[in-house]
């Protein structure tokens, strides 16, 4: 027996209480990214970033951001006495982010307005468009990083919590050629993967074949160590296309 209306009340009561969620999450995590604009049921912010160090600040509040919001959807952590929703059902629903990088240039990358907002700027690019594409081969409550990113992140201290994923041809992105597909996972969620799916998650989910993959990889130990990210490897990818200057001027910025 089908519940009618099940995802329309659910994602009602979740925009109905965003500004209340989202107030008590950045107050905890101390973090205030910028409203970008809204995309269906995705919520988009940008960050401005002039050196490197503050990439790792940026990618690693964003991460203390996914958290709270999953605890807050599942009463867990800060939120164990807050039922927000009031609403079996919302323990159904979970959120995934993404996160990618890209040089705001004037040339391959342009901000503009958006259309009908003055005050509301927009991005444009060739970089801009890898974000939409890698957004969906990422599970809940996981992050999908780009390529770009993942190789300025693997020369810090959280290198141990990237993992490729998969490869997947990307629509108008390194000329179709295969693109790695790179999830940011927290400690606990990368000393026991297999326990962050959904039990149907490998057989329903857009990404199952990604998730089963993962699976089977994890049969022995419950980890992804092979997939580690190997930096020589994104730089053979890089050279290969031609991008390597443009990743390793932002590398050089303090």
């Amino acid at each position: 027996m089908q519940k009618k209306n099940s995802n329309k009340t659910n994602r009602l009561l979740l925009f109905q209480t965003e500004q209340q969620i989202f107030d008590k999450i950045i107050k905890n995590v101390n973090f205030r990214p910028k409203l970008w604009k809204y995309v269906g049921d995705e919520i988009l912010f940008f960050q401005e970033v002039n050196k490197t160090s503050d990439i790792l600040e940026s990618v690693i509040k964003a991460s203390d951001i996914l958290k709270e919001i999953c605890d807050c959807l599942h009463m867990k952590g800060n939120y164990q006495k807050e039922n927000i929703f009031n609403n079996n059902d919302i323990f159904q629903l979970s959120v995934k982010a993404t996160i990618w990088m890209a040089v705001i240039d004037g040339k391959n990358n342009i901000i503009t307005n958006l259309p009908g907002i003055d005050d509301r700027i927009d991005f444009l690019g060739r970089d801009i468009d890898i974000g939409f594409r890698i957004a969906k081969y990422v599970s809940r409550s996981k992050i999908v990083i780009s390529a770009n990113l993942a190789y300025l992140l693997s020369n810090s201290y959280i290198n141990k919590n990237l993992r490729i994923i998969d490869y997947k041809e990307l629509k108008g992105v390194w000329l179709e050629k295969r693109y790695p597909i790179i999830w940011y996972l927290r400690d606990n969620t990368i000393d026991n993967i297999p326990l962050s799916f959904f039990y149907d998650e490998k057989y329903d989910s857009d990404i199952s074949d990604i998730i089963c993959k993962i699976l089977n990889e994890c049969k022995t130990d419950n980890k992804l160590e092979k997939n580690k990210i190997v930096i020589s490897s994104l730089e053979e990818m890089f050279q290969y296309l031609g991008i390597w200057e443009v990743v390793y001027n932002i590398l050089c910025k303090p």
